[in-house]
């Protein structure tokens, strides 16, 4: 006869330097999962700090694919985020939980993952940029102030072009559409700091309880 689950009425549970243990014999419970995705959220605000960090200094070396591949790492981990936050409709509890937990508003910039979605479907993308660009020149992995890439006077409009990144305003622009990294950037700061938080107090409060999985 299988014994009842663990009715879960928080996101804590016990875990230190990112391992969980638990009695080889048992099925991993709620309460682990919970914490797991706690450290998986703070691993993925990490990676995008730090993309955000080198894209910075990438700047620097006027290297227009080093500037890119850290632009795409730094949308890929804002994009998991946004993933683990606002999860499939099958886990849409679980999300909702841990965005109340964290205090993540539904409004957030980290929702979005319009950018994200754009680079990992970008064969589509090019497919209809050749169906409708108005100029035969292909543009892509551009970066500098708009007003110095003279793209309008070029008979180039901004819709044209494929990825281009605003270093003077950090706005990444796809074919006219854009974001700025700036909102992204604070929200995830302030996130990383309320997980890391929340991940100290469920082990504190799993202490006192003397939980031990």
């Amino acid at each position: 006869m299988e014994e009842p689950k663990e009715k879960v009425d928080s996101l804590c549970v016990q875990g230190a330097d990112h391992v969980i243990t638990s009695d080889s014999a048992k099925v991993v419970t709620e309460r682990q999962i919970a914490i797991i995705f706690l450290y998986e959220v703070t691993n993925q605000c990490s990676f995008a700090l730090m993309a955000f960090e080198d894209l910075k200094q990438a700047l620097n070396s006027n290297d227009a694919l080093r500037i890119w591949y850290f632009i795409h790492a730094f949308l890929t981990a804002t994009g998991n985020i946004s993933k683990l936050l606002w999860p499939i409709e099958r886990y849409r509890k679980r999300g909702a939980k841990l965005r109340e937990s964290l205090g993540v508003e539904d409004n957030s910039p980290l929702k979005k993952r319009e950018f994200r979605n754009y680079l990992e479907h970008f064969d589509e993308r090019l497919e209809d940029w050749a169906k409708t660009t108005r100029s035969e020149n292909y543009i892509d992995l551009s970066f500098g102030p708009l007003n110095e890439v003279g793209l309008i006077d070029l008979g180039h409009p901004i819709e044209d072009v494929l990825r281009y990144f605003n270093y003077e305003e950090f706005t990444v622009i796809f074919r006219g559409n854009s974001a700025e990294l700036t909102p992204i950037i604070n929200a995830i700061t302030e996130l990383k700091e309320k997980v890391e938080q929340e991940i100290k107090e469920c082990e504190q409060k799993n202490k006192e309880k003397s939980c031990n999985f």
